[in-house]
């Protein structure tokens, strides 16, 4: 072990000899870490009712900076794996969880590559957080803001925007302009369709 693992935070344990020393003590988290150079992590914020039924609020691509290991924000809506594989992933998490009676908010975490020997994209399933998590605070909040819409089966967040438009009625002298509104901005995964990337 001590000649593949690396600790996460050097400046608190520069060799796995001192990782090792307060892992014993007080434990932690030993993870496998995808056999790629390019790994990319996401995360899926869920909700399970006290009736069993569940909802997926949130799905968001992790933005990283120090370390690959370290989560600095989130990108919504996440554009990294197709919605329907990772919706059935969530789904598989969440079934797992209301065997076990476990209800209310719950985050999890995903990783992504590509598989070097079958040159397929494969999903990982490495972290689950049970509590309202950060991202879900920070996604609520955007909802509240944007006055948007999360559809979890596209992985689309529609944004209503206002666009006046000005519309003559009547002529010569006794026209009248109305103003009107009908814009929307629609902020998709490639995924979902090629041309749903649009502004009307």
């Amino acid at each position: 072990m001590a000649h593949h693992a690396t600790p996460v935070n050097s400046e608190l344990y520069p060799t796995w000899d001192k990782f090792l020393q307060d892992f014993l003590k007080r434990g932690g988290v030993i993870e496998a870490c995808p056999p790629s150079d390019s790994v990319t992590a996401l995360s899926v914020d869920v909700l399970i009712e006290p009736t069993g039924e569940t909802t997926v609020l949130s799905m968001g691509d992790q933005i990283h900076a120090a370390s690959p290991f370290r989560c600095w924000g989130f990108s919504v809506p996440q554009t990294s794996v197709d919605p329907s594989v990772l919706c059935t992933a969530t789904e598989a998490v969440s079934n797992a969880c209301k065997l076990r009676g476990i209800v209310g908010y719950f985050s999890i975490d995903f990783v992504t590559f590509i598989d070097p020997k079958s040159l397929e994209q494969v999903v990982w399933a490495v972290d689950l957080k049970l509590r309202y998590s950060d991202s879900m605070a920070m996604t609520k909040l955007m909802l509240y803001v944007s006055g948007g819409d999360f559809q979890s089966a596209l992985s689309a967040f529609v944004v209503p925007v206002k666009r006046n438009e000005r519309k003559a009625e009547g002529d010569g002298e006794g026209k009248q302009w109305r103003r009107k509104s009908r814009r929307r901005i629609l902020i998709v995964s490639p995924f979902s369709a090629p041309d749903c990337c649009t502004v009307t």
